[in-house]
């Protein structure tokens, strides 16, 4: 089984989300964008030494475009 999560530096979410369904799934798929909602860039957060007891689970996935552009106003 595969649980996917996005990501915006919510550790303690993702801390209780692992310890609670950790041994519920095979892998877990976590998400984060590059990018604001406003298309500005910003800092990824997401870091495998804070979660080693789940490092052989988690697959990082960032995102550093989406395909899906902004309408210009």
């Amino acid at each position: 089984y595969i649980n996917t999560f996005p990501y915006n530096g919510e550790n303690v979410m993702l801390e209780l989300k692992l310890d609670i369904v950790g041994d519920e799934f095979d892998y877990f798929v976590i998400q984060e964008g590059a990018l604001t909602h406003t298309g500005l860039a910003k800092e990824l957060l997401f870091d495998y030494d804070r979660f080693p007891e789940f490092k052989d689970k988690i697959i990082y996935m960032p995102l550093f475009d989406f395909w899906c552009k902004q309408p210009e106003l």
